[in-house]
């Protein structure tokens, strides 16, 4: 294996001119290995004359062998988790499993993210790095939660009491070992996200066992698979170079801060944010395409009658890079947790806890590195101030095209502001050094947020239109909306319908 990977990454230094450290080249490998395996599955397995107990067991044995291909016998770990979630399904009431399950699970990753940080400060950063398997243990429980929570909601809720998006995952009765195991370590999600509920993927395994469903079937994902690819290979070719030649601890150092003006650093900040996305991008374009060739995502037509695979889409990258506010950022940013947080969080906690709850959910299952919740107490801070601003300022603008052309610019150039001041601590991490960046530019951005949670009164907007478009994500298939329906603080209308390095 070691002299195939060494072939590889002569490949690709000759490229792009660097070669791949050991760790980012075997995750690689393992990415396409699972993109092999889905389209080898789509064609050959998942067919009605292919034993359904044969499929679930082609995609589990070929998912487990792709994470110890990647970190070897941590494998041990997850499976630990998964079959303790199983028993505590299957010995406790109803009522109470779940939570069992939710403590179960998070503490589990927990201790994942504890041994991340040790490792981060004991160990070289690429060692730190080829060690580090929490990403498939996160979107592990995120399935393992899930399932719990709609095998609660199936036994004891009534229609009546389930939001439309619980009765959309509900599950009225336990799944068999092997397909709870096949759904937690199938082939095409074990590695990285997007995150998909336990519906949809015995949807697709029972599809492919019905002789009916292969009279009609689903367009061709071929086009929506090489594109993917394609984008994500120059993306992530992009990150290689950038990473390499660009320092994103110099936004903390003392030299860097003292002898650059304030101009040049906000550059190098956009620069190296851009940087940083790119490893998601490209690693959840990757992962999108995999679903896709699997034949999972077919999100329905266009206008124009053009099939669109995107419903198991975790980025919409046009919309993030050219938002023009927190929230249509947040909306188009790792789309399926937030769907996973709404789903276990927010629907189910008191109005007054619901966001607090989220947020709380979304820090926790991020780990434990200070950055995190420097990063999301800040655009907290900043998410409150754009709800409030909306519903004051925007109406005043919607009167002519070029005000609301001028709002808009306005609002997009406010938001790259926003992102470049509030994301930092997610690159840098540490408290030690993002309280030093934030010291260097006197902490401005909490200053003028505060400042405008105090100035902007109160009020209503005062154009339902305005209000409805707050609360709207964009360009999305009727399931993505209505699983999506999260305001500025994950949403505006609690029970309205509701969708690496690889976090």
């Amino acid at each position: 294996m070691g002299i195939v990977l060494n072939a590889i990454n002569t490949a690709v230094e000759f490229a792009i001119g660097m070669r791949m450290p050991e760790g980012h080249l075997v995750f690689l490998v393992g990415l396409f290995s699972s993109l092999a395996g889905s389209y080898f599955f789509k064609h050959f397995i998942n067919k009605p004359t292919v034993p359904r107990d044969f499929q679930l067991m082609f995609t589990c044995v070929y998912g487990l062998w792709l994470f110890c291909f990647c970190w070897g016998w941590n494998i041990i770990f997850p499976i630990c988790d998964v079959v303790l979630s199983y028993i505590l399904l299957k010995v406790l009431p109803s009522k109470i499993a779940h939570k069992f399950v939710f403590v179960s699970a998070l503490s589990f990753l927990s201790v994942c993210h504890i041994k991340n940080v040790v490792a981060k400060y004991t160990t070289s950063s690429i060692t730190a790095y080829a060690a580090d398997f929490t990403g498939p243990v996160m979107i592990l429980t995120q399935k393992i939660t899930s399932l719990a929570f709609g095998l609660h909601d199936g036994n004891t809720k009534s229609d009546d009491e389930m939001t439309p998006n619980q009765k959309q995952h509900v599950l009225r009765k336990m799944p068999s070992f092997l397909e709870y195991f096949a759904y937690m370590f199938n082939c095409f999600g074990i590695l990285a996200a997007p995150f998909i509920f336990y519906d949809d993927f015995m949807g697709l395994i029972d599809e492919g066992c019905n002789k009916e469903s292969q009279n009609t079937p689903r367009p061709s994902s071929a086009l929506a698979v090489i594109s993917k690819v394609a984008a994500a290979l120059i993306i992530l070719a992009l990150f290689l170079i950038g990473d390499e030649n660009i320092r994103c601890d110099l936004i903390a150092d003392d030299e860097f801060i003292a002898t650059t003006s304030i101009f040049y650093r906000a550059v190098f900040i956009y620069i190296t944010l851009l940087i940083a996305r790119a490893k998601y991008y490209g690693v959840w374009l990757l992962s999108d395409a995999t679903y896709n060739a699997a034949g999972l995502g077919f999100g329905g037509f266009t206008e124009l009658g053009r099939p669109k695979w995107d419903k198991v889409s975790n980025i919409h990258i046009i919309n993030i890079e050219f938002a023009t506010g927190m929230k249509n950022y947040i909306d188009n940013w790792n789309i399926r947790t937030l769907m996973w947080i709404r789903y276990l969080a927010y629907e189910r906690l008191d109005r007054n806890l619901a966001t607090m709850g989220a947020f709380a959910l979304s820090a926790v299952w991020h780990g434990f590195l200070p950055g995190y919740y420097l990063m999301f107490f800040t655009c907290h801070i900043f998410l409150t101030v754009q709800r409030k601003f909306r519903r004051t300022v925007r109406p005043h603008f919607q009167h002519a095209q070029a005000s609301r052309m001028l709002y808009d610019v306005f609002t997009f150039c406010a938001t790259q502001l926003a992102i470049m001041y509030g994301v930092v601590p997610f690159v840098l991490l540490e408290w030690s050094t993002s309280i030093k960046f934030y010291r260097s530019v006197w902490f401005i951005g909490h200053i003028i947020g505060v400042g405008l949670l105090l100035i902007i009164p109160n009020t209503k907007s005062t154009s339902k239109t305005s209000d409805a478009d707050a609360t709207k994500p964009s360009q999305y298939s009727s399931v993505n909306r209505s699983e999506k329906l999260m305001t500025s603080q994950f949403a505006s209308h609690r029970n309205g319908h509701y969708d690496v390095r690889h976090r």
